[in-house]
C-alpha cells in the first residue's frame, strides 16, 4: 500500500509506504481478533498534528515462531525518527535534554531477539539505541528459565519472568557528544 494518511481531526498519521507478508488473523477467545505477520516494513512515516515537525524514515520488523499473538523471534529496526525536543511530553527527559541543549532528537533503534523453549533462554543477539549528537548504546544478553508462559500472557511477562536469571550481558555506550554536553551543562551550574 503507498500514500497512507489516517487522521482523526487535525492528528494523524502519513506513510508512504506499507508492506507486509505472512499475514494471519486470528481469533480465540478471550483474545479478540489480532494480526500475525512474517515482516512488516513502513517507509516515510510523518506524524500529522499542528505545529509537529515529527518525521520516522523506517520500520522493519521481521517476526516469526508465534506463540498466541507473541513472537518468540523478532529482528527490528526504527530508523530516522526525529522530533524537537520541544514537542516531547513534559518529562524528565524532555527537561535533561533542553538542559544540554539538544534542540532535536534523532535516533535509531534495532532489536534482534529469540526464544529457544527447550532451554528455556531468551537470547538478544543485539539491542541497539543511537541518538544522533549524543552516544550509542549497544548491549547482547542471555536469559534462562524464560518459561513458555512469558508469551503465552505477555501483559504478566514481569510476574512470570521474575525466576529468569542472567546467564551472559554486555553493554557498550559508545559517546558521539553526551560527555561534552555534560561537563559544558556542569561548568555552566557550577561557574567553573
Amino acid at each position: 500500500a503507498s500514500a497512507l494518511q489516517i487522521l482523526a481531526g487535525d492528528s494523524g498519521l502519513r506513510v508512504d509506504s506499507l508492506g507486509a507478508s505472512g499475514v494471519e488473523l486470528a481469533a480465540g477467545a478471550p483474545t479478540p481478533t489480532f494480526p500475525r505477520f512474517s515482516s512488516l516494513a513502513m517507509e516515510r512515516i510523518v506524524l500529522v498534528r499542528p505545529g509537529v515537525d515529527a518525521t520516522l524514515g523506517s520500520i522493519k520488523i521481521e517476526a516469526g515462531d508465534y506463540i498466541g499473538r507473541t513472537p518468540t523471534h523478532i529482528d527490528g529496526s526504527l530508523e530516522g525518527l526525529s522530533i524537537p525536543v520541544e514537542d516531547l511530553p513534559e518529562s524528565a527527559l524532555r527537561a535533561n535534554l533542553s538542559a544540554l541543549k539538544v534542540e532535536r532528537l534523532k535516533l535509531n533503534v534495532s532489536l534482534a531477539a529469540d526464544w529457544q523453549e527447550a532451554a528455556e533462554q531468551l537470547n538478544i543477539a543485539s539491542a541497539r539505541l543511537d541518538v544522533a549528537g549524543l552516544g550509542a548504546l549497544s548491549a547482547s544478553a542471555s536469559l534462562i528459565r524464560v518459561p513458555r508462559a512469558a508469551f503465552e500472557h505477555p501483559e504478566s511477562l514481569a510476574d512470570l519472568t521474575q525466576a529468569a536469571a542472567v546467564k551472559q550481558a554486555q553493554l557498550n555506550f559508545r559517546d558521539s557528544g553526551l560527555a561534552g554536553r555534560v561537563l559544558a551543562k556542569f561548568a555552566e551550574v557550577n561557574k567553573v
